[in-house]
């Protein structure tokens, strides 16, 4: 325990930034500058600020493009050694089809599974966004359709009481075709603001999940993968591969290595970036400590949205 917080748990980028703070000479704070405590201590949400990296959406596309590669991966693997197996046996192809389709099953539900849990974690918060944006498109579409029917009916009228000629029917049908199309053309685009607003509204809590989606896919994939190499071996006792195929399995394998260590480069420099803007602000803000994670509600210095506002730039 230090300055009197108790439960404080300290994670390496904290202690980082005390051992950067103190090089730089603001970890001691003299008697005639002295502030109270809990303006030396800063607080940060780290995931928060690592997904509004500029490049974090790129990184979240490449790890989708890597948990797809993996899969691929091993469905080619799986061919080789059902290749290599059918030059040595006879093979029951009913079976492995049901056994691809069983892990891609299994894979779908639970991934459904844990993206309704999530969601249903935020459904209150939802709600609450989407009550006054539902209420807004609503009052819109009244006044929307309010304006259009009336042209439509004073159209229609015309059509039923007036004794109009051929040419003119066929103007008045086109103008009610076109006035029906506009109507609806404004109606789309305000529903597309309002969901670009409703986005805008969940852009944080929507984060989160995606972090923990793409955490837990690339944790189900591993399992699956694991179950996947058992059922092969299972299904391929005692295959010999030949040379040419282990050379063509390990290409695969070093193609998998390759973008799993492309994309932890990109991570790691994207939590580089938050950690060297952070400790930028803990210097200028004389803060002793910075705490990235913290169990109990503390009066600290919450640096989040100015680290975020100095990585955009």
């Amino acid at each position: 325990m230090l300055g009197g917080i108790p439960k404080k748990k300290w994670l390496i980028f904290g202690i980082i930034l005390v051992l950067v703070i103190a090089i730089a000479g603001y970890f001691f704070v003299s008697k005639k500058d002295s502030v109270s405590i809990s303006n030396t201590i800063g607080i940060i949400d780290l995931d928060k600020a690592i997904s509004a990296h500029p490049k974090y959406k790129q990184w979240l596309r490449e790890k989708q493009e890597e948990e797809e590669l993996i899969y691929e991966a091993q469905q080619e693997t799986y061919g080789i050694m059902q290749q290599e197996q059918q030059g040595q046996s006879k093979l029951d192809g009913n079976l492995q089809d049901a056994m691809r389709k069983s892990f891609e099953e299994e894979f779908n539900s639970k991934m459904k599974a844990k993206q309704e849990e999530l969601m249903q974690s935020i459904d209150d918060k939802v709600q609450e966004a989407k009550k006054p944006l539902q209420e807004e498109f609503e009052n819109y579409a009244r006044q929307v359709n309010e304006e259009y029917d009336t042209k439509l009916f004073d159209l229609h009228l015309k059509l039923k009481v007036l004794s109009v000629e051929e040419q003119q029917h066929h103007d008045i049908v086109d103008k009610i075709n076109a006035l029906k199309q506009e109507q609806n053309e404004k109606l789309f685009a305000k529903s597309q603001e309002i969901d670009s607003k409703l986005q805008e509204v969940l852009e944080p809590e929507l984060s989160r999940i995606n972090i923990e989606m793409n955490k837990y896919a690339e944790q189900l994939n591993k399992e699956i993968g694991n179950k996947m190499s058992a059922g092969a071996q299972g299904m391929f006792p005692g295959v010999s591969l030949s040379s040419e195929s282990t050379k063509e399995i390990q290409k695969i394998e070093n193609k998998v290595i390759l973008k799993q260590q492309e994309n932890k480069a990109m991570y790691d420099q994207i939590v580089h970036d938050v950690r060297h803007k952070a400790i930028e602000i803990a210097i200028k803000k004389r803060l002793n400590v910075v705490l990235t994670d913290y169990t109990v509600n503390i009066n600290a210095i919450d640096i989040t949205d100015l680290v975020i506002t100095e990585i955009k730039k």
